[in-house]
């Protein structure tokens, strides 16, 4: 059944919604408390840096789903 919407699909798609809109709140309230024009959330795992969510006013290039080596990270 190519192109069939299936349970699990909707199960990912639903757990994916919850957690942008859960990093998106935790990226306000710190716009909120520190008063930067660029904030993100990222992550480190397998010798890589990738950039999980970003909530960007005119301030850094950097975007959603970034991902470099660790190495070039920094």
């Amino acid at each position: 059944m190519n192109g069939s919407i299936t349970k699990d699909k909707i199960v990912n798609e639903n757990i994916t919604n919850d957690i942008e809109k859960k990093l998106s709140s935790i990226l306000d309230v710190a716009k909120e408390l520190i008063g930067t024009r660029t904030l993100f959330i990222s992550r480190t795992g397998n010798h890589m840096f990738s950039v999980l969510k970003v909530l960007n006013q005119n301030g850094s290039t950097i975007e959603d789903g970034t991902t470099l080596t660790l190495e070039h990270s920094v």
